[in-house]
């Protein structure tokens, strides 16, 4: 088997903080691909983040990454639109939600 290097397009975050939640936007070549990856910013538990998320982002993927990577931005999102009005949203709501509790 001979080995193979793949050469990644040029590979670019962009990275907004919201008060319950950081995101890391991917871009290929300038152009946002579609692809966010969440950091919680408290101790909440990632696999409550991606219900949360899946129940408001219907027609996006949305997953956890294995915590034994133990990577700095765990939530994967894929979606075929632009998200960065919709975290506006979420943060609102998280931040309702909370001071309802």
């Amino acid at each position: 088997m001979e080995a193979q290097i793949i050469k990644p397009k040029r590979l670019a975050f962009g990275y907004q903080h919201y008060d319950f939640f950081s995101v890391e936007k991917v871009y290929l070549d300038e152009i946002s691909n579609g692809e966010y990856h969440i950091k919680l910013t408290d101790n909440s538990s990632p696999q409550n983040a991606v219900l949360f998320f899946s129940m408001h982002l219907k027609d996006c993927e949305i997953g956890a990454v294995d915590p034994i990577l133990n990577l700095e931005y765990p939530i994967y999102i894929k979606a075929k639109s632009d998200l960065d009005a919709t975290f506006i949203e979420l943060n609102g709501k998280i931040e309702s939600f909370r001071k309802a509790v």
